[in-house]
């Protein structure tokens, strides 16, 4: 009821039925809008990422299967398969190289020796020197060799020059006669010389057995040599570059 202009005016009114129905949160609505905004976002990346974007720097890039350059061909499927080295026997390694294997004692050689595959029977070292000479023997042979490597165990320049004779005449094999050098130098140019199946066996069986037989006859003498070898190796190294090589060597 309202007063005007000395009336009285009266209006209904009617009351606005209230809802039951229990009403969600403002936070939680924007809760739902914002979850639902970042999984339409996600969705989206992941789909970009997968099927649009490029590889990332450091990112994995299916190429395919690459073919190995240095792998012979059909090795390994159904070519011819490599020799076994340790058996007795004159093998072809490539390059016009071959192995000869006799026992433990071997040689690498070309059909004509050359300066870089002079006449040289070698054997495991391993069975010829004790662990420490063994050591001393290898880091001899890295460091003479190997400037960057000598530095990290300081080692001077003067002492890796005065190790460089040293591993050449541990590289050149076993102290063997020159009777018996030029006997397997002979025995090798008669296996290259043979050109009849009928001739090339003999002549195999005839180096393998002088091989061996030489191999064996050279041992201590072999055995003497690396002893006094390793002995110099001990004058040039002291004791604190042993210890750092063995930290990186074991």
């Amino acid at each position: 009821m309202i007063i005007f202009g000395g009336k009285t005016m009266t209006f209904a009114t009617e009351s606005i039925p209230q809802s039951n129905e229990p009403r969600i949160p403002q936070a939680v609505a924007w809760l739902i809008v914002v979850a639902v905004l970042l999984a339409l976002g996600g969705g989206g990346w992941l789909a970009w990422k997968q099927w649009f974007a490029g590889p990332t720097e450091s990112g994995e890039l299916d190429v395919g299967t690459i073919p190995d350059r240095f792998r012979p061909f059909n090795a390994g499927g159904g070519g011819p398969r490599r020799p076994d080295l340790t058996v007795d026997g004159i093998h072809a390694i490539g390059g016009n190289m071959f192995r000869i294997q006799s026992g433990q004692f071997f040689m690498t050689l070309a059909p004509t020796e050359t300066s870089y595959a002079p006449l040289r029977l070698m054997s495991n070292v391993r069975q010829m020197v004790s662990a420490d000479e063994l050591r001393l023997i290898r880091l001899c042979n890295e460091s003479a060799n190997n400037a960057g490597f000598a530095k990290t165990i300081d080692m001077t320049p003067e002492q890796a020059k005065q190790l460089v004779p040293i591993r050449q005449q541990i590289n050149a094999g076993m102290k063997i006669e020159d009777a018996d050098r030029t006997r397997l130098r002979d025995l090798w140019k008669a296996w290259n010389a043979a050109k009849d199946p009928a001739a090339k066996g003999p002549a195999e069986a005839a180096l393998l057995a002088a091989i061996k037989e030489i191999g064996n006859k050279s041992m201590d003498a072999t055995k003497q040599q690396y002893a006094a070898l390793t002995a110099e190796i001990r004058k040039i190294v002291t004791d604190q570059q042993i210890a750092k090589y063995r930290q990186q060597r074991g």
